[in-house]
């Protein structure tokens, strides 16, 4: 038997993976204007087999305790659900290969689709025969049918075929019921392993775990190759990983490297690891909300990515999980431990390392540092963050410290490896090789142990035109941080447009990533009052030269979109102290997301349009109503129009699951919101 949630987030999970291969679908068919009769015929087969399962996601959420009473992971049902996420999993996986996040139909539009004819055709069938099977579901004789055994449900359908009085049509969609069905025996070990991995996906989602790889790569992609190996040869690093002290604390000043060097190590460990050793890491963020960032989030992300290596879930970790679903409450500091403690005992040793703790919740520092005094008596702990001391005597008398310092010869591969990027013309100046040596030595001279300094000074550089003005501007450079930062902004300030510096507000007040689509319509709805004009948004390629490198642009891991963000966190703590517009900057934020969702003229068309607006679901999350605000009639009546163009259960189940959105049939009266139609729940 399952549970009543384990029913609806199998059906939830299938359904979402069809708004998802929708969105790509369309976006082809919408950037390829030759896309074909196949692509678009398996556009509208996704299209069906998506609202199909938005009634069947309706009808388990309605009668789940009865279902559950039957519902378990051998029906036909169970299984023709998970079978359909795989292969759904699988499609959304190929076709992001060809896209490009939030540029997916211009990427789309270079590419070939990556199918043949013939597979496509199949993909259609596959899926036509899931909505087939899940459409009988929706009936009150499918539905019991279903529950069975796919043995028994091949057995009561082949004896349908035999029926007299059956029509051709019944007949057609049994053979496509029999089709999904008949090969789930034959699948057995597969499908075991898609439940098995299901159920699991469930014990992962309840610790509500940040998954932090999409991190690690970011900060690996922008690694020069063989830099950061001197840490494998200090002396205390050489003792902590000999057992000589369970936790090494690395300290270095701002810009040093540290994220940088902690993803060698995590890299090298994992490289060193053997089949019973276990390797998790944090990477602390200033910009992320201080509810990601806790003891708890931390040690959830831990379990998260030790338990990917498992082939089972501990039994007390399952153990914890169903007494939990049973009262409907989550882990607390200590249980989290506990289970960090019982996933360990499945590895001969477990290393754990957490970068930037000095972008750590300062209220919750004190509380981490208990944490990692228990922690270190089951696993290897290293912590990098700027130089600070550690309130516990314990863990000082069990901590081992070194310092993190760019180093000059990484900083010299660093220099030469940005020179690189630089444009052929110049790279051919006969000056050139003599300047790329001449600019090492300087630079190293001035880092002061600081890849963020030299970094940004070769951003400078890389703007001039010539190898005479690089010369000139290097015998000027400035060598302290707060001075560049200075001279840039008066550089932006100077310039002709505020595009930049809203830039920059906008994201030092946003506090979240933002893909770079998000951001471009979001500036664009600002200067626009009646509609959102595509030729009123900045081109992708002038965001960070206009912001003179104090942003950045990186392609998300697991996503796949393209994300901007602050180039370090010093460049955010400066903005903070210096760039006025930020303060009150809020309340603009708040004015143009609610400005921004009234403009969207959504009701006329089908929630697919929403996708075309890369800001819109960062709008709806990111409205900001207080019961202070003056202006709260107006932003009422915005939201409760806005209410009324989600049109589909299936947009407002997203809307409410992954964004937090509660509306006034969800909330029954508990909340006294201003906004009686919209509010938001700190999650």
């Amino acid at each position: 038997m399952i549970d009543p949630v384990t029913i609806v987030g199998t059906v939830v999970g299938v359904a979402s993976l069809t708004i998802q291969l929708t969105q790509i679908l369309h976006d082809y068919c919408q950037g390829v204007s030759d896309s074909g009769s196949d692509v678009q015929g398996l556009l509208a087969d996704t299209q069906q087999l998506g609202q199909v399962l938005t009634k069947l996601e309706d009808l388990v959420r309605k009668d789940s305790l009865r279902l559950s009473q039957s519902f378990t992971t051998t029906s036909t049902l169970y299984l023709a659900n998970v079978r359909c996420e795989a292969r759904l999993r699988s499609l959304v996986a190929d076709l992001k290969k060809h896209s490009q996040g939030s540029q997916a139909r211009q990427a789309f539009k270079a590419l070939k689709w990556p199918f043949k004819t013939q597979e496509t055709r199949n993909i259609s069938a596959d899926l036509h025969g899931y909505t087939q099977t899940f459409q009988f579901a929706l009936t009150l004789d499918g539905c019991e049918i279903l529950l069975k055994t796919s043995g028994d449900v091949s057995t009561i359908l082949q004896n349908s075929l035999r029926s007299a009085t059956i029509t051709e049509e019944s007949a057609e969609n049994i053979g496509l019921i029999l089709a999904i069905v008949t090969p789930l025996p034959e699948m057995t070990l597969a499908i075991q392993e898609d439940v098995k991995i299901l159920i699991d996906e469930n014990i992962l989602k309840w610790l509500g775990a940040t998954d932090t790889s999409a991190k690690h790569q970011t900060v690996k992609r922008r690694r020069s190759p063989n830099t950061g190996q001197w840490i494998f040869q200090d002396k205390c690093y050489k003792k902590w990983e000999n057992d000589v002290s369970p936790v090494l604390w690395a300290q270095g000043k701002p810009g040093a490297g540290k994220s940088t060097l902690m993803s060698c190590i995590v890299d090298k460990l994992k490289a060193d690891a053997g089949g019973g050793e276990g390797v998790a890491s944090f990477y602390c963020d200033y910009s992320q909300t201080s509810d990601v960032q806790t003891p708890e989030a931390i040690l959830a992300s831990f379990s998260y990515q030790l338990l990917r290596r498992l082939d089972s879930i501990p039994v007390e970790v399952d153990s914890i999980y169903h007494r939990h679903r049973r009262e409907n409450t989550r882990p607390d500091l200590n249980e989290h431990v506990e289970i960090l403690e019982h996933i360990s005992t499945a590895f001969s040793k477990v290393w754990l390392l957490i970068d930037a703790l000095d972008e750590f919740d300062s209220d919750c520092r004190d509380d981490l540092a208990r944490v990692i005094e228990t922690l270190m008596t089951f696993t290897k702990v290293l912590v990098t963050s700027r130089p600070q001391s550690i309130d516990s005597e314990n863990l000082e008398g069990h901590t081992l410290r070194c310092t993190i310092s760019a180093q000059d010869e990484d900083l010299k591969v660093f220099i030469e490896s940005r020179m690189t990027t630089a444009s052929r013309g110049i790279r051919e100046s006969p000056g050139w090789n003599v300047f790329v040596s001449d600019a090492q030595d300087k630079l190293v001279t001035l880092a002061d142990g600081m890849f963020i300094l030299v970094s940004l000074q070769l951003d400078m550089l890389l703007r001039l035109h010539t190898v005479t003005e690089m010369r000139r501007a290097l015998e000027t450079i400035p060598d302290k941080l707060d001075d560049f930062y200075k001279i840039t902004l008066d550089r932006i300030r100077a310039g002709k447009s505020d595009k930049p510096l809203k830039i920059l507000a906008w994201l030092v007040t946003f506090r979240q990533t933002i893909t770079v689509g998000a951001l471009r319509e979001a500036l664009a709805v600002e200067d626009s009052t009646t509609f959102i004009d595509p030729n009123a948004m900045i081109p992708e390629d002038d965001i960070v030269p206009m912001c003179c490198g104090l942003v950045l642009i990186h392609v998300d891991f697991l996503t796949g979109f393209r994300e901007l963000s602050l180039a370090h966190a010093t460049v955010h703590e400066y903005l903070c102290k210096n760039l006025e517009m930020v303060h009150g900057f809020d309340r603009i934020i708040a004015k143009a997301c609610v400005g921004y969702v009234n403009l969207l003229n959504l009701s006329a068309e089908s929630d697919t349009h929403i996708y075309r607006h890369p800001f819109f679901f960062y709008a709806i999350k990111n409205v900001l109503v207080s019961d202070h605000d003056m202006e709260i009639p107006t932003m009422c009546r915005l939201l409760s129009r806005f209410m009324n163009l989600i049109t589909t259960p299936a947009t407002h189940t997203r809307a409410r699951d992954q964004f937090g959105l509660v509306t006034g049939r969800d909330c029954d009266g508990k909340f006294s919101s201003a906004c009686c139609y919209f509010c938001w729940l700190e999650r």
